[in-house]
This record gives structure tokens, C-alpha cells and sequence, in this order.
């Protein structure tokens, strides 16, 4: 698999995991890739050249090609459009030379990642995977790209190309650029709100690329797109309605372009894409409808967070006993639950492992473990450091309490925190392992403290566990549950 570490190879590994794959990652950074996957691929250094890449898929009954330089937040240079060519087509093109050196098997299957950019600006028209292609920059790339993709076939390997089109989803891609304009009230829709976009939600896409990976029907183009396109207009007012945000007046594209680059002519053209192969084949999606995809992504209701009354006032039930608690008075609790269907031991050992911490966690956080442990227990202590927004935290945390099988408790020893007090328990339920977080803790600086709560706290621990729950959803196949 390549792009592992990006918005949807991370998912798309955690689903991939849960039927029990094992994965091999060809990777740049190999420090990098550590910190966002845990212990859940094997990592294979793109460094090690052709060999160590032949090596790592002649094993493998399938290769899932995600990586490329990112389309938006950059503008468009002569060396930047050479970087996107080669990210993709100079990659693909490598993969295509390590697979065609393999024996032929009819159980190999090459899924590769394209993009709805294919079909250039197409105002109304409905397009299924047979329409006619652009002929802009990003619709020429789209072609060589698929070309290139389909050159495995001759070598008796399956190949797919996923025409993805707007992913919208939690940690990362479009929503994560512009939720913070839209939730300050000013988003709107771009230009006049009619080209249409192709949306689709990443659970939907990520079950799309397990389908393809599996069934061998599925051969050649196929859309990654929701079969309920709609124009700018809708989707703005539709994220506006989620948000309670009033959608007043439109945005320039001029203000686009300066937010996301040239990479913006994406989100300003129009395409009305109809995954017309994924629905003949019976595929079912999850989050057809835009309102229910956004509700779905947007939901922090999994997280409550409470105040705790002050010391004075509260009694011994308010939390739990604890001389670190009794040093430390806690102001917050914050309280979320999901179920798994795993074992208890297996879960335990998943969530106690401290480098899955990084995987579990949106890489715009950029968690990194500075010291590791390979056996963990009472009084072992984690290093690591973290950013909210531009501000880097380092924490060190120690485990204050070990059971295996029943609950591990850590509290933090420096960082920013006043308070921080993680309780992790875990119980059967049903046949299903039910595992429950309540943390205790205190920002710092009094009165000043709870607005900075307010303001930057509180939301920054919603989206955390939220994503969380989103990763343990597609990695244990359990809906959150509070």
C-alpha cells in the first residue's frame, strides 16, 4: 500500500486490519509513518529501491496505490506540476515495473487511485465512467495516470482505477481546510453555487476501495463518488444548516485560491459525476445523502464534557481516590464509551500499546512518542509531544495504575495541563467488549484557563475522541456507543 499515512490510506488501513490483512506500507519517512500507523503496517522504506519494493509485494495478493503530492494549498508552478506527474504517474509507473516482474496470478488485483479531475469542467452533465475526458492539466494527468495503471493488466494482474471526487471526512481533505471559516460565519458558496460537486463520504470510499480490492468484477474505471452529486450551493448551505451557521453572501474565487492555492480550480469547476459501475455491480453506500453524511461527520455528541465543582464544594464521589487527584484538583471531566467487537485481551493490548496512541490521533496534531517501551506496566512512563495549532506541547505521562484485561490508568506528570487524569476500562458486554474512557483534568491559569477552555480546549479534545471513535469504528467494525 502507498499513501498509508495520508487522509484516507489511514482509514483505509484501520478497515483493512479489521478483516484481518496484514499490510505492508512503502514509505518515504519511515519515522513519520511510524508515528501515524502505530504498529499496524510494515513499514517498507521506499529508500530500499526496486528490490526491497519487489520483495515486499511478491507476497501480497493485492497493491493499493493512494500516494501523491497533495493538489491543493500550493500554486501551481512549473516544478510543482512536474512533482504532481511524477508522484503519480512516475510512482504508478514504478509499481507497475515491480508487479509486472511477478508471476502472473488471477488473484492479483492492482487498485489504483485516479480522480473526477478526469472529466474537466462539465457544467450539468451527467457523466458515468464511459464519458468522453478533458483536456486540461489536471484531466491529462487523470489520463496518463490511469494509462500507466493499466499496463499491469497484460501481466494477468486486475486493475482498477477509482475516480475519487470531494472526500469528506473526519481528520483531513477539504472540510478540515474550510470548517473554520464556515464555523466563524463567513462561508459561502464559490462564485454562483452551481457547478457541481462530487462528493462522498469517506467510510463509503473506503468500503469502495475493500470492494474492489476483493471482488473481481470490479476492473477499470470506476467513480469513488456519492450517486447524489450537487452544486456548491446546496453542499454550502447544506454544511451551514449542520453547523448552524448562517450562509450570507458567496466567496470570490479569488479568496478560494488564496486559501487552497491553484489546486482550487478543483473545487470550481463542475462535475456531475454518477458512480453508474459501483451501483451496477450492487455496491450499497452507506451516506448517500449530503445531510446525513455532514451530520454524520460533524457529530460530537459521543463526547460529553462536564464541569467539576470546586473542591469546597464537591464530595469524594465527584472522582475518584487518588493522591494525585487530591494534589491535583480536577475542574473537567470528559466521558466517551464504543463497542468492539473484539476480545477483551486483544483490545487491551491494542489500546495499551503506546505507538497506536499516533494512529489513533488526526495527523494535523502531529503526535510523536520520544521514548518507546516494549513492556508496559505500573510506573512506566511515555514522553511524547503533540501541537495545537501552532502551539508544541511536550507531555509526560506515567501509568499510575495496571490490570491487565480490566483497566489501565496514566496521569500526567509535566505538560499543560494542571490536571490529567485518563482512566481506560474495559468490560464485556453482551459478546462485545465495551471500553470506556473518563479523564479527569484542569487547564492552567485559573480564570483565564477555563476561556482558553472555552475557546480552544474543549474543542480540540471533542475532535480528538471524535476521530478516535471514527478510527476504532473502521478498525473493530463497531459503531461509538455512549
Amino acid at each position: 500500500m502507498t499513501g498509508a499515512t495520508g487522509f484516507i490510506g489511514r482509514s483505509l488501513l484501520a478497515r483493512l486490519r479489521r478483516d484481518g490483512h496484514h499490510v505492508c506500507a512503502w514509505v518515504r519517512n519511515v519515522q513519520r509513518a511510524k508515528e501515524l500507523l502505530g504498529s499496524e503496517a510494515q513499514l517498507i522504506p521506499a529508500a530500499g529501491g526496486m528490490q526491497a519494493l519487489q520483495d515486499a509485494i511478491a507476497p501480497c495478493k493485492g497493491v493499493i496505490h493512494l500516494a501523491g503530492e497533495p493538489i491543493l494549498g500550493e500554486r501551481w508552478t512549473d516544478a510543482r506540476r512536474k512533482a504532481l506527474v511524477e508522484s503519480r504517474v512516475g510512482l504508478t509507473h514504478q509499481l507497475v515495473e515491480a508487479m509486472s516482474g511477478m508471476p502472473s496470478t488471477s488473484s492479483r488485483a492492482f487498485v489504483c487511485a485516479s480522480a473526477t479531475g478526469v472529466y474537466g469542467d462539465r457544467g450539468d452533465e451527467c457523466l458515468s465512467e464511459e464519458s468522453k475526458a478533458g483536456n486540461d492539466f489536471l484531466a491529462q494527468l487523470c489520463q496518463d495516470w490511469e494509462k500507466e495503471a493499466r499496463r499491469v493488466s497484460s501481466h494477468g494482474i486486475r486493475s482498477v482505477q477509482v475516480r475519487i471526487g470531494i472526500v469528506l471526512g473526519q481528520g483531513g481533505g477539504v472540510l478540515d481546510r474550510i470548517l473554520p471559516l464556515f464555523r466563524a460565519g463567513l462561508g459561502g458558496w464559490i462564485r454562483n453555487g452551481k457547478q457541481y460537486w462530487p462528493w462522498i463520504h469517506l467510510n463509503d470510499l473506503i468500503e469502495l476501495f475493500v470492494t474492489a480490492l476483493t471482488d473481481e468484477r470490479y476492473e477499470g474505471p470506476i467513480h469513488g463518488t456519492s450517486p447524489n452529486p450537487v452544486t456548491n450551493r446546496t453542499w454550502t448551505q447544506a454544511l451551514g444548516k449542520v453547523l448552524r451557521r448562517p450562509i450570507v453572501l458567496p466567496l470570490p474565487a479569488v479568496t478560494l485560491k488564496m486559501a487552497l492555492g491553484e489546486g482550487a480550480t478543483v473545487l470550481l469547476r463542475s462535475q456531475r459525476v454518477l458512480p453508474v459501475k459501483a451501483q451496477a455491480l450492487g455496491f450499497q453506500f452507506q451516506y448517500p445523502s449530503l445531510d446525513v453524511a455532514l451530520a454524520h461527520i460533524l457529530d460530537i455528541s459521543s463526547v460529553h464534557i462536564q464541569s467539576i465543582p470546586s473542591q469546597q464544594d464537591t464530595s469524594q464521589e465527584n472522582h475518584p481516590k487518588s493522591s494525585y487527584l487530591k494534589k491535583h484538583p480536577p475542574s473537567y471531566l470528559l466521558n466517551t464509551s464504543c463497542r468492539l467487537n473484539k476480545k477483551v485481551e486483544e483490545a487491551y493490548h491494542f489500546f495499551s500499546t503506546p505507538d497506536n496512541l499516533g494512529f489513533l490521533t488526526p495527523s494535523k496534531f502531529h503526535f510523536h512518542i520520544q521514548e518507546t517501551h516494549t513492556v508496559m506496566g505500573q510506573g512506566t512512563e511515555i514522553h511524547y509531544r503533540l501541537r495545537l495549532g501552532p502551539i508544541p506541547l511536550r507531555w509526560r505521562t506515567k501509568i499510575e495504575i495496571w490490570q491487565p484485561g480490566r483497566c489501565f490508568v496514566d496521569s500526567q506528570q509535566q505538560g499543560p495541563y494542571s490536571c490529567w487524569w485518563h482512566e481506560h476500562y474495559f468490560d464485556t458486554e453482551g459478546g462485545l467488549t465495551v471500553m470506556k474512557d473518563k479523564i479527569y483534568y484542569a487547564p492552567p491559569f485559573g480564570w483565564l484557563g477555563r476561556i482558553i477552555h472555552w475557546l480552544l480546549i474543549a474543542p480540540a479534545l471533542r475532535e480528538i475522541f471524535s476521530y478516535r471513535a471514527h478510527m476504532i469504528q473502521l478498525r473493530f467494525g463497531v459503531s461509538h456507543k455512549s
